[in-house]
């Protein structure tokens, strides 16, 4: 590993002094003064690999646990780190690694301020193609955001980037930027030789997107970016609504969706044939608009639930099958 200070034109002084070989170096990330560095073991399935940290500009890195990291992003004094099982996230530099509950195989991680966003190819055990998950509460509750996003089972959110208030995605079909209603994407894909292919990488600077193929690097201007969205409108509803859960039937991940006019006070709960409570989803009040919520039945036995929608005007409920 090396870097320039030419705007690529030379690189000098390898900066992977002390990082152990036999493995593959896949994700670099910085958060002070402190760089970390992931990688994975070159069969793909070996115990290779991990997070290793430099406190010396890269001169010597010591390892900090974990193996066989495919994506490694900071958010603050947070480290977060996915390896081919899992995803991770550590508070104390990586001398200790908490597990996230993200069920979804992840491709990218990538902040705006507190917001967190995860593109991935699939729900963990799901029959469908990739999307990027939203949270904000700290990966404690996920909003499945695909419109606009390819809708092919083969299309997957492969690499995320945050500038500023704009979020951007890169696809197995190019390039999407999240509209201002925070709900829907837009192509951007103007430009580039079609077909688009996959977009590895996606980086940002103070005025350009750069988008990396397989064997192609791609500039564009964020501000001509921006300005050729045509965001969706936001529509505020107008009556409280629940909507079929999907994918239904589902292994082990399905996402539930429901709509309120006006903020209020909601239950979400999971029921079994027999009418007992086996899950609560939500419980608590929230405000007017579109919500989604992810249930992982990891820990629930194949059969038919019933998930219960009540908010302080009525209740409302769905039928959902867990097959395994």
């Amino acid at each position: 590993m090396s870097y320039s200070t030419d705007e690529g034109e030379t690189w000098t002084t390898p900066l992977n002094t002390g990082a152990p070989g036999g493995f593959e170096y896949t994700s670099l990330a910085v958060a002070g003064t402190n760089f970390y560095l992931g990688g994975a073991g070159i069969c793909g399935l070996c115990d290779q690999g991990g997070v290793y940290v430099s406190t010396n500009s890269g001169n010597s890195w010591n390892k900090k646990g974990l193996s066989n990291i495919s994506t490694l992003v900071t958010n603050g004094t947070n480290i977060y780190a996915v390896t081919f099982n899992s995803p991770f996230v550590s508070h104390d530099t990586g001398s200790t690694w908490d597990i996230l509950s993200i069920p979804a195989n992840i491709n990218a991680i990538a902040f705006r301020d507190s917001e967190m966003f995860v593109g991935f190819i699939s729900l963990s055990g799901g029959n469908f193609g990739g999307g990027v998950l939203h949270s904000t509460d700290g990966a404690k509750t996920w909003r499945y955001i695909d419109n606009g996003l390819p809708s092919d089972i083969n299309e997957w959110v492969i690499s995320l980037a945050v500038h500023g208030k704009y979020v951007f995605a890169g696809t197995t079909a190019g390039v999407y930027v999240l509209n201002n209603d925070d709900t829907s994407w837009s192509a951007v894909n103007n430009g580039l030789s079609a077909p688009y292919g996959r977009v590895y990488y996606l980086a940002t600077t103070d005025s350009n997107l750069y988008a990396g193929f397989s064997g192609t690097v791609w500039k564009r201007p964020i501000s001509e970016i921006v300005t050729s969205v045509n965001p969706s409108p936001t529509r505020k509803p107008t009556s409280i609504s629940l909507f079929q859960n999907y994918p239904n039937p589902f292994n082990p991940s399905t996402i539930i969706s429901y709509q309120l006019p006006r903020n209020t006070f909601v239950t979400l709960d999971i029921y079994d044939m027999l009418g007992r409570k086996v899950k609560t989803m939500i419980n608590e009040l929230q405000t007017a608009g579109t919500h989604s919520v992810m249930l992982n039945g990891s820990n629930l036995a194949s059969g038919v639930y019933f998930y219960r929608l009540k908010t302080e005007e009525s209740e409302q409920a769905r039928k959902l099958i867990l097959i395994k």
